[in-house]
């Protein structure tokens, strides 16, 4: 009734809804044998998943949104997946480790477009990415590593002060980290996500609020002598690594 009542021409779903007997199909049969309309043209696409959770589907309600993807992904690199893929396509959006690697290659994607070596429809495919009619999307204006700062973030315990202080040393950045915090965001936020939300207990690091002298005697000279090194060097220099 709707088809034909707006005149609907075109219409994209999943693709379970034109399988037989589904929406699509019962609905082009509705159409023409009681409003003696046509149904629109349909395009069908496949369903988004994300590794150990639903499909991406408006349809079951509680299931993930790209609003999860967003928590540990930048914008651009969100559509970047999209983009890429024809609707028809189904792919995942991996949570796990995963997500280094994809961060790998987006950070050598923009490097080969800032160079001036992508292809025209690699070029296209980027500017879809980071530009939208409404304007750039947001993302890091200094792409540090995203390995970096997930691994700080998980010895830190997601303390945002202490994991600048780590990606600006690393990147040999001085003077105001106020500024340097702002330039890599919103990278350091979704690699905070991922350290302290999705990544594994038996995969983080659980850092002891106390000295354990239990742990410390089972240990053999060697590793008491790196550790007595350590602690002395510390509080002079976080960073040492003489």
């Amino acid at each position: 009734m709707r088809w034909s009542y707006e005149q609907v021409d075109f219409e994209p779903a999943g693709e379970d809804h034109a399988a037989p007997g589904r929406s699509y199909m019962v609905g082009s049969q509705i159409i023409r044998e009681v409003y003696s309309d046509s149904a629109p043209y349909f395009i069908p696409y496949a369903f988004v998943g994300m590794s150990g959770r639903s499909k991406m589907s408006s349809s079951t309600g509680a299931s993930a949104t790209p609003r999860a993807a967003l928590d540990i992904l930048e914008p651009p690199m969100v559509r970047w997946l999209y983009v890429r893929k024809h609707p028809s396509q189904k792919f995942n959006i991996d949570f796990g480790q995963e997500v280094i690697r994809l961060y790998d290659e987006w950070d050598a994607f923009e490097v080969k477009v800032s160079a001036g070596n992508a292809s025209p429809s690699e070029q296209k495919i980027y500017d879809s990415c980071v530009r939208t009619s409404f304007g750039a999307v947001n993302k890091s204006k200094i792409p540090v590593s995203f390995r970096l700062l997930s691994s700080a973030a998980d010895i830190t315990q997601g303390k945002v002060e202490q994991i600048v202080r780590i990606a600006a040393d690393q990147a040999n950045v001085s003077g105001d980290l106020g500024q340097f915090q702002a330039a890599i965001e919103p990278r350091l936020t979704c690699a905070i996500h991922w350290a302290t939300q999705y990544l594994p207990e038996d995969e983080r690091a659980h850092i002891r609020d106390r000295f354990s002298g239990e742990a410390y005697e089972q240990l053999d000279e060697v590793s008491k002598k790196g550790l007595e090194i350590l602690s002395a060097q510390l509080d002079e220099n976080w960073t040492w690594s003489g």
